[in-house]
């Protein structure tokens, strides 16, 4: 159930562009990252969250090269253009 949900969110246009491309995800991963550091702490300033975040895209990025085969489309019934699959 979580990779069919996993298949059908990251192989469409509509998050992969904004969220992936764009960098949108540090909206939602960069602040909890930073509330950790803060719990233990750890004191960081501009460059440091800089870096944080650059690296936070590079991980994004190395994922979307890692999971660019829009054939596991397949798995869940659409073809590489997201229409039903016909039997």
């Amino acid at each position: 159930m979580l990779k069919r949900a996993f298949i059908w969110v990251w192989y469409h246009d509509n998050f992969r562009f904004p969220f992936v491309l764009m960098g949108g995800h540090l909206l939602f991963t960069l602040p909890p990252i930073l509330f950790l550091a803060k719990l233990v702490n750890l004191e960081l300033h501009g460059e440091d969250i800089r870096t944080i975040a650059l690296m936070l895209v590079t991980l994004m990025y190395l994922l979307a090269l890692t999971y660019n085969d829009y054939s596991n489309l397949r798995r869940i019934g659409l073809d590489e253009h997201r229409s039903p699959l016909k039997h």
